[in-house]
């Protein structure tokens, strides 16, 4: 016997699956201002929904994106002035060599060098003779009976 949709008071058959989300104009400010300084995420739990939830209303709403995209991009510039200024400014080294690495293209390597070899000498101690405890080949490879 095949199942009755379920019906509403009014007698209406209800659609069943995910409840459709959609953010309003106060949500979509608050993503903004939390993108500055979290990912999508954390931004879907403080709204309640699941990442690829979120992450689909970014591809489909092109308001939440942009706000997304602009929160993301205010704050780096920020921080990427208070970086010039310290790198110039204020003479801070690390600065400096965080800016040129990130943006001058410099990498930390060292020079390779060739594989070291390590040479031993030794001399017998006196009044002993020397023995050669290599086992010979033939006595490895045959089964011991």
């Amino acid at each position: 016997m095949p199942k009755q949709p379920t019906q509403t008071k009014e007698n209406v058959p209800r659609k069943r699956g995910r409840p459709f989300v959609e953010l309003t104009p106060q949500q979509i400010g608050e993503v903004e201002r939390m993108a500055a300084y979290l990912n999508k995420a954390q931004i879907a739990a403080c709204l309640g929904i699941g990442e690829n939830t979120f992450t689909r209303l970014c591809r489909d709403n092109e308001s939440i994106d942009t706000a997304y995209k602009k929160g993301r991009a205010s704050h780096v510039g920020k921080v990427a002035d208070a970086l010039l200024k310290n790198a110039t400014e204020k003479n801070n080294v690390l600065a400096q060599i965080f800016f040129l690495k990130c943006r001058g293209g410099w990498v930390e390597s060292q020079p390779e060098q060739e594989r070291q070899q390590i040479n031993i000498n030794y001399s017998p101690a006196q009044g002993r003779q020397e023995r050669d405890v290599t086992p010979k080949p033939d006595a490895i490879d045959s089964p011991k009976e």
